[in-house]
């Protein structure tokens, strides 16, 4: 047991903002579920601005109740555990045992490294700064709070900037993305992606190839995504990819050949292991030679799919290596 050589946790609090779906948001209730599936008594436990909040749809095979900030137990026999855009709260709790979940690199550092972050994405329409009171900038993480990190990326970071107490802890895909039957045979020559990372450069390249059929994923359940990534051929991400992200596996393990820029976690071979020439600099230049890949992977799909087999492997041992994790961790 890593908590201050305690042998046993009494309750776990892991903080997440309420109402919206996202691969961190999701993590959150996934770590819950696990955490009760082993008998330690654990809580999705919501901060938000609104009123009326639930839980979503989507995350419903994990939980089935919540509470809010007002209802952790600030005991030291508990554990709160909080996102690294909500680290501040971690504030409000003077005796329990404080735990950092690196989920992302680059939102951390835009919500509390000298640039006024935002936290629209999570339902609030103002920054952090005004949120929970003074400047963004002047906030000060404790270094010696336990550090969870949920990628290569987040690892390296937190070794290179002096974090102690550094643990894995990652994720894995919903069962849906698991059980909704086999591939089907025949797939349609259209390139997925997603409108809301990294979309100024994305547009080139759809601007560079106006003949192939583009689609957004956008307001969609995981059902409804999985069923556009199994009948389509490729998937694109050109976003900042701050942390391990989801819809990068979920395509691949959908049966999408997946190219992506060299940003946050894409450049790591550990969070994306997929070869280099499907990775691409954001360079002008560049633009012709990922349609041209995109292309083939296209028109020799059963090829190109097979080179995303090592991927699609690690996607399918996730869940046995997040069990690890957390017996490590907890147990």
């Amino acid at each position: 047991m890593i908590f201050n050589g305690i042998q046993s946790v009494n309750k776990v609090f892991v903080l997440c903002p309420a109402g919206y779906k996202t691969g961190g948001t999701e993590l959150a209730h996934q770590l819950v579920y696990e955490l009760n599936q082993m008998k330690v008594e654990s809580y999705i436990t919501y901060f938000s601005k609104e009123k009326n909040i639930r839980i979503n749809n989507d995350f419903l095979c994990y939980v089935d109740s919540f509470l809010n900030l007002a209802d952790v137990e600030d005991r030291s026999e508990n554990v709160v555990i909080a996102p690294e855009t909500a680290v501040n709260l971690l504030d409000m709790f003077i005796k329990v045992q404080k735990c950092v979940w690196w989920m992302s690199v680059d939102n951390f550092i835009a919500s509390f490294c000298g640039i006024r972050g935002s936290l629209k994405a999570y339902g609030f329409r103002t920054t952090l700064g005004r949120l929970y009171g003074g400047m963004v900038k002047s906030y000060k993480l404790d270094k010696n709070y336990y550090n969870f990190y949920q990628s290569e990326y987040a690892r390296q970071y937190l070794e290179r900037n002096g974090y102690q107490n550094r643990y894995r802890l990652s994720d894995y895909l919903n069962p849906v993305y698991f059980s909704s039957g086999n591939m089907p045979e025949e797939r349609s020559d259209q390139v997925i992606y997603n409108p809301q990372k990294g979309y100024a450069f994305t547009k080139k390249i759809i601007h560079a190839s106006p003949d192939l059929t583009w689609i957004p994923i956008q307001k969609m359940s995981n059902k409804e995504v999985v069923h556009l990534l199994k009948k389509s051929k490729v998937y694109i991400d050109f976003g900042n990819h701050p942390g391990k992200d989801r819809i990068p596996r979920e395509a691949v393990i959908s049966g999408c050949c997946v190219i992506t820029n060299k940003r946050g976690a894409a450049a790591f071979y550990e969070d994306i292991p997929i070869d280099d020439r499907f990775k691409f600099e954001e360079d002008q230049q560049n633009i012709p030679k990922i349609v041209r890949e995109i292309r083939e992977c296209m028109s020799d799909y059963p090829q190109k799919s097979k080179q995303f087999e090592t991927y699609r492997k690690k996607i399918r041992g996730e869940r046995k290596q997040f069990l690890s994790d957390i017996k490590d961790i907890f147990i």
